[in-house]
C-alpha cells in the first residue's frame, strides 16, 4: 500500500508543475466558431432547398405522366367506365391539384365526349390523400394508382 501512496503523491506533484493554459477569450472564440458553423449550415440548407425546388417541376411532370398512364389502365375496369356506357370511351384523363384547408390534393378526372345534346363531362376518377405540397399530393396519388394496379393485375391477369 505504501508504494501506491508514493506513486499518487509523485503524480500530483507532476500535475502541479505543468503550466496552466490561458483560457481568457476562449469563450468568445468558441462562440464565433459556433456562429460561423451555424451560418454555413443555414446557407447550405437554403442552397439545398433551392435546388430541390428547382427539381420539383420535373418530378411533378414525371409523376403526372405516370399517374395518367396508370389511370388509363385502371379506367376500363372501374365502375365509372360502366356508368359511361359501352362504346363511350374517355377522350382524356386530367390530373389536377386542388388546395383544401391549407393542404394539397391531386385528383384524376376523366372526360367523355359530347353526345347529342349532352355536353362534355368531367368526372372524378381518383382522389389522392392530402399533402403539404403539390409534389407530395402527386406522389400520394401516384402511390395510390400503383397500389390499385397491383391489386387489379393480380385479379385480372391471374398471376
Amino acid at each position: 500500500m505504501q508504494e501506491l501512496t508514493n506513486f499518487d503523491d509523485s503524480r500530483r506533484t507532476e500535475m502541479a508543475t505543468q503550466p496552466t493554459p490561458d483560457l481568457t477569450g476562449l469563450g468568445e472564440e468558441i462562440t464565433d466558431i459556433v456562429k460561423q458553423y451555424l451560418a454555413r449550415v443555414e446557407k447550405q440548407k437554403a442552397t439545398e432547398a433551392e435546388a430541390k425546388e428547382a427539381e420539383e417541376p420535373d418530378d411533378v411532370a414525371g409523376m403526372r405522366t405516370q399517374i395518367i398512364a396508370n389511370a388509363e389502365i385502371l379506367f376500363p375496369i372501374s365502375k365509372i367506365s360502366e356508368d359511361f356506357g359501352q362504346g363511350c370511351p374517355i377522350t382524356e384523363l386530367f390530373v389536377v391539384v386542388v388546395r383544401e384547408n391549407k393542404q394539397y390534393r391531386a385528383l384524376a378526372l376523366t372526360q367523355r365526349p359530347a353526345r347529342g345534346y349532352m355536353p362534355v363531362e368531367k368526372t372524378l376518377f381518383l382522389r389522392g390523400e392530402p399533402a403539404n405540397s403539390m409534389a407530395g399530393a402527386f406522389k400520394k396519388l401516384l402511390v395510390h394508382t400503383c397500389d390499385l394496379l397491383a391489386i387489379s393485375t393480380h385479379v385480372f391477369l391471374k398471376e
